[in-house]
Parts: structure tokens; sequence; C-alpha cells
């Protein structure tokens, strides 16, 4: 009864601890991508913080934010 927690548990970790080689001729990209999303992510934050005074409003851009952030991603970087 064990086997299916198992391979769901390892499924799990595959997806969170991504590894790829030393010599990853693609991880500049990736590491530029995630700054620019990263970035963005900040600026709205900041904005929102400095615009809004009304915690339940700065709150919701942060969880509107983090839900929009992957639909940003695809629709920036185009990736399918």
């Amino acid at each position: 009864m064990t086997a299916p927690v198992t391979r769901s548990r390892r499924s799990l970790s595959r997806w969170w601890g991504r590894r790829y080689p030393a010599g990853d001729p693609l991880a500049r990209r990736r590491l530029r991508r995630s700054l620019v999303l990263a970035a963005l992510f900040l600026g709205v934050q900041a904005l929102a913080w400095w615009f809004t005074p009304v915690w339940s409003t700065r709150l919701l851009v942060l969880l509107v934010s983090v839900l929009v952030l992957p639909v940003v991603r695809v629709v920036l970087f185009d990736r399918r």
C-alpha cells in the first residue's frame, strides 16, 4: 500500500527540486527570465504599498499578483 504514496512523493520532489547539469546552456536565459518576473512582481507590490494605505487592498494585490504571475510568465516568454 505504500507504493502509490512513495511514487507521488518522488514525482513531487522531482518537480520541486529540479536540477540542471553544470554546463547548462539555458541557465542564463532561465535566470534572466526569473529576474524579470521577480522585478515585475516586486514593482507591482511596491506600487500597491505606495498608493494604497488600506491593508486589505494590499493583501488583495498580493494574492492576485501571485495568481497571475504564471500567466504573465507564459505571455511574456511564450512558454507552453
